[in-house]
């Protein structure tokens, strides 16, 4: 009864707290298909303050807020590039060009479970991918479609 529950799949529910180092990663891995193999996490993970197995004490790692300042963000972002050029390596996404730019930004918020993004959210990425397309800048299209989206509050919260 309690997965039926319509409170169970609102916004609040689903997006109540900061994802933990850990489990960005892990959603970044499962919207995307890599593997810790591919990224190695494990040392980029104590840049964004969580070492698996090593926690700061018996009680464990401190939620929401504790996961949120500038050095932690800049690691994630350090780990987002990384996988953002072993995807592009692969091809992933390289039809964005072909896509019109509403479809594309649906997409991603699709595969990385966020949608529906929040309008600021989207509205960023819309701009970004369509000042791209005026500047003819076809390669850099899914680069910065995949880096905003893995960075997008929106997957930072669970």
């Amino acid at each position: 009864d309690l997965f039926n529950r319509p409170e169970f799949y609102s916004a609040q529910a689903k997006q109540g707290l900061v994802r933990s180092p850990i489990e960005w990663v892990v959603a970044v891995h499962t919207a995307t298909g890599l593997r810790s193999a591919d990224t190695d996490p494990q040392w980029r993970l104590e840049g964004m303050g969580q070492v698996p197995f090593d926690p700061p004490n018996v009680s464990g790692w401190r939620p929401n807020a504790y996961w949120v300042n500038t050095s932690a963000f800049t690691a994630r972002a350090q780990f987002a590039q990384l996988a953002m050029w072993t995807l592009r390596e692969r091809g992933y996404w390289s039809d964005t060009p072909d896509l019109s730019v509403d479809v594309a930004v649906d997409r991603a918020a699709l595969t990385f479970g966020i949608q529906p993004l929040a309008g600021q959210t989207r509205s960023a990425i819309v701009n970004t991918l369509n000042a791209d397309r005026a500047a003819n800048e076809d390669w850099v299209e899914a680069v910065h479609l995949l880096m905003m989206t893995m960075l997008a509050p929106e997957l930072h919260l669970a």
